[in-house]
C-alpha cells in the first residue's frame, strides 16, 4: 500500500510539474507578445478546480493529467469585439506566434538547466571509474585493458565517474574510440582503442555499454540472481526466470554472478548445465551461449549490490560555474537523446526502447525511492524528453506550427484552411498510434 501511494505521489507531482512548466512557457510569451489567453488548462476532461483572474484567464486543473492546453483569443475560433483584435493570437507577427510556440520546449530546457543547478548545488554522489574486472575475450579484453586502470578520457571528453562512461560510449556507438587510463599506482596515460563499431544494437537484449564492451566496475558486485531475462535469446530459451538464483555450472558451485559470466562469455556455442535454485526447487538447464554481431550473447541480467565506498565521490562545485556547468550538461543530454532517436530510425535501436507515461511513472518512483538527487535529475531528463517530443515537425504539436510558420514566410502568405485541417487530421492519427505503440511498449514491460 505505501509503494502505491508513493508511486501516485509521484505521478502527480512529475507530471503536474512538466506540464506546469510547458504550457507556463506558451503562457508568459503569449502574455508577453500582448496575446489574451482564455484558458491555462493542466489537464483535460472534467473540470476539478477553476479559477478566473482580473485578466479574463481562467485558470483550470482537470481530471486527466496527460496533458494541459492554453487557450488564446483568436478570430477563427472565437467571435471577438472590435476592441479585442489586437490581442488576437492571429493579428501578431509570425516572430511572435514562432515566439509563442517555441516558448513551451524552451520552458523545459529552461527547467531542467535549473533542477540541475540544485543537483550540483547540492551534490551528485557516484564513483571514480575504476575497473573492477575485464570479461574473458571481450573488447576490453582485446584492448589489453586490465582491472584497477582508472578510465580518465574517451576521446576528448574528460571522466570523472562511471555515468560519464557510460553516457559517452552510448553517444559513440558505431565509432572507433581512444580510451586513456591510468593505472592505480601511478598517473602514467596508457592509451586504449576499442572499436564500438562492431556493437550493434541487438532488438531483443537491453544494451548496456559497459558489459558490452567487457568491463565490470570496480565499485559493484554481480551477484548470481537473475533479475531480467529477454526474449529470443539463450537465456530464454534455457527457461531461465527471474529470480532464479545460478547455483552451479557443469557442477562447478559458482558464488557470485562474475564467475558464470565470465564463463559463458568465453565459450559461446558450447553446452553449459546450470543448476539453478528457484524458489527451493533445484532444477539443471541446459543452456547454450549464441554469437550475435561477432560478440556472445546470453540474453540476462543479473542482479548489481553496490560495494563499500572506497571509490564513491560527491562532486562539489563552485556557485560561480554552475550555470555553465548545467547547461553544458543538458546540452549533453540533449544530444543523446538525439541520438537515441536517430538510431531508432534507422534500425539501430528497436523502437521498443520507446517508453511512455507507465514506464515514466514507474521511474519517477524508483528515482524517488534511492532519494532527491536521483528524482531530480530524472525530473530534468524527462523534462528534456518532452521538449525535444514537442518539436517534432507534426502539425498538432508545437515544432509542426513552427513548420507552418516556416513555410509561410518562404510562400509569403498562410497555408489555406483545408490544408490545416488535413495536415492536423493527418498527424492526429500519426501520433494517436504513436501513442498506441508506446502504451504497447509499456505494458510489454510490464508483462516481462
Amino acid at each position: 500500500m505505501l509503494n502505491l501511494i508513493i508511486i501516485f505521489i509521484t505521478f502527480i507531482i512529475t507530471f503536474a510539474t512538466l506540464i506546469t512548466v510547458h504550457e507556463g512557457g506558451h503562457f508568459f510569451a503569449a502574455r508577453l507578445c500582448g496575446v489574451q489567453v482564455q484558458s491555462f488548462s493542466i489537464g483535460f476532461g472534467k473540470t476539478i478546480w477553476k479559477y478566473l483572474d482580473k485578466k479574463g484567464t481562467e485558470y483550470i486543473i482537470a481530471l486527466i493529467p496527460f496533458g494541459g492546453y492554453v487557450k488564446m483569443l483568436d478570430t477563427r475560433t472565437d467571435d471577438v469585439p472590435v476592441p479585442m483584435l489586437h490581442k488576437t493570437f492571429n493579428s501578431k507577427k509570425i516572430w511572435q506566434k514562432a515566439t509563442i510556440f517555441a516558448a513551451g520546449p524552451i520552458a523545459n530546457i529552461i527547467f531542467a538547466i535549473t533542477v540541475y543547478c540544485i543537483v550540483l548545488f547540492i551534490g551528485i554522489p557516484n564513483f571514480k571509474p575504476v575497473i573492477g574486472d575485464v570479461l574473458t575475450k571481450s573488447l576490453a579484453a582485446e584492448a589489453q585493458i586490465q582491472p584497477n586502470m582508472e578510465v580518465k578520457y574517451i576521446d576528448d571528453v574528460k571522466i570523472s565517474d562511471w555515468d560519464e562512461v557510460t553516457r559517452t560510449l552510448l553517444n559513440k556507438t558505431g565509432k572507433k574510440v581512444i580510451i586513456k587510463l591510468s593505472s592505480l599506482n601511478d598517473n602514467n596515460i596508457q592509451i586504449r582503442q576499442i572499436n564500438l563499431k562492431t556493437l550493434q544494437f541487438n532488438p531483443h537484449v537491453k544494451y548496456d555499454p559497459l558489459l558490452a564492451i567487457g568491463i565490470i566496475p570496480k565499485h559493484i558486485n554481480i551477484e548470481n540472481i537473475i533479475v531480467a531475462v529477454e526474449p529470443y535469446t539463450p537465456a530464454s530459451k534455457a527457461g531461465l526466470h527471474i529470480g532464479d538464483k545460478i547455483i552451479a555450472i557443469d557442477n562447478k558451485p559458482v558464488s557470485n554472478g562474475q564467475d558464470y559470466l565470465n564463463l559463458l562469455h568465453s565459450y559461446p556455442g558450447r553446452i553449459f548445465v546450470l543448476k539453478v535454485n528457484r524458489q527451493g526447487l533445484i532444477l539443471q538447464l541446459k543452456f547454450i551461449p549464441e554469437i550475435y554481431q561477432n560478440k556472445c550473447l546470453i540474453g540476462f541480467s543479473s542482479k548489481v549490490a553496490v560495494l563499500s565506498n572506497t571509490y564513491k565521490i560527491i562532486k562539489y562545485h563552485n556557485p560561480i560555474k554552475l550555470i555553465e556547468l548545467s547547461v553544458k550538461k543538458i546540452f549533453q543530454l540533449i544530444e543523446l537523446t538525439i541520438s537515441a532517436l536517430i538510431k531508432i530510425l534507422t534500425g539501430q535501436m528497436k523502437i521498443t526502447y520507446l517508453s511512455g507515461p507507465i514506464s515514466i511513472v514507474e521511474n519517477a518512483a524508483n528515482a524517488a525511492k534511492h532519494g532527491l538527487i536521483s528524482y531530480l535529475m530524472f525530473l530534468s531528463l524527462i523534462s528534456i524528453n518532452l521538449a525535444i517530443m514537442n518539436m517534432f515537425p507534426l502539425p498538432i504539436l508545437d515544432g509542426g506550427h513552427l513548420l507552418f510558420l516556416f513555410i509561410e514566410i518562404i510562400i509569403g502568405k498562410p497555408l489555406s484552411e483545408e490544408i490545416y485541417n488535413i495536415s492536423y487530421h493527418i498527424s492526429s492519427i500519426v501520433l494517436l498510434l504513436l501513442i498506441l505503440l508506446i502504451f504497447y511498449n509499456d505494458l510489454l514491460h510490464i508483462l516481462k
